[in-house]
């Protein structure tokens, strides 16, 4: 999806596509972007809670992505997701791949981290 398509569909709708896993990225990290869609998504009735990455390993995010709370799903932002060392960004984007629910995940990696990703 076309991050045009992306905002088009949330300006229509005032929610985020289908789907769980939303990732972004660029040579460098959009920050007023995301304040912005969080804000809209927040103000327009969307649960939207960030996990900072950079306090938080590995096994801990997973888990938190893997259980359903008693609020239901979730939209969790993977915050300073890519500040993180490469090996943890790739360990954490394997799981992502295969990763089916029950919340939504929104997070920004560095367009260099994608092509390791994709070998």
């Amino acid at each position: 999806m076309t991050l045009r398509t992306f905002l088009e569909h949330l300006a229509k709708t005032k929610q985020l596509p289908s789907g769980n896993l939303f990732c972004f990225s660029g040579r460098s990290y959009p920050l007023l972007f995301f304040y912005y869609v969080l804000s809209f998504l927040k103000k327009n009735g969307t649960s939207v809670e960030s996990i900072n990455c950079a306090e938080t390993d590995a096994a801990s995010i997973k888990s938190l992505l893997s259980m359903m709370s008693f609020s239901g799903a979730v939209t969790y932002y993977l915050e300073h997701f890519f500040t993180l060392p490469i090996k943890k960004q790739q360990e954490l984007l394997d799981y992502l791949k295969r990763y089916e629910g029950p919340h939504r995940i929104i997070f920004f990696v560095d367009n260099g981290i994608l092509s390791i990703g994709t070998h």
